[in-house]
């Protein structure tokens, strides 16, 4: 399949989502599950015992990372899908025209019979 101008520059914003949704979870540390606490260790400077304590922080985790990523995927080869080139339409002035092979205009006829 080649693509067009728009279906290439969409599919390079997709990647480009999916590039920097994996730096993104590399950046928060690789974590395979996604936390919205984590243990902090501190210390009583009265009797000097350590103790833990939860801390509210999150930390993208591998589970949202894919989710999103799954998404953009999605997204991006539907809008693909639909930014085709409209090559029928597009062959059918050919053809009226006259400048197109037998071999095309015979597909088309086909196509546009049998409504493929």
């Amino acid at each position: 399949m080649e693509l067009n101008k728009s279906q290439k520059r969409i599919l390079f914003i997709g990647l480009l989502a999916i590039v920097t949704a994996l730096l993104m979870w590399i950046g928060f540390g690789g974590e395979i599950f996604t936390k919205t606490q984590v243990i902090v260790e501190k210390q009583n400077e009265l009797f000097g015992t350590t103790y833990k304590e939860w801390k509210d922080q999150f930390i993208l985790g591998l589970d949202y990372t894919l989710a999103f990523i799954v998404l953009a995927v999605m997204l991006t080869l539907m809008t693909i899908y639909f930014k085709r080139d409209k090559g029928i339409k597009s062959n059918l002035v050919e053809i009226r025209q006259g400048r197109t092979s037998s071999e095309t205009s015979l597909f088309l006829s086909y196509f546009l019979l049998f409504k493929f």
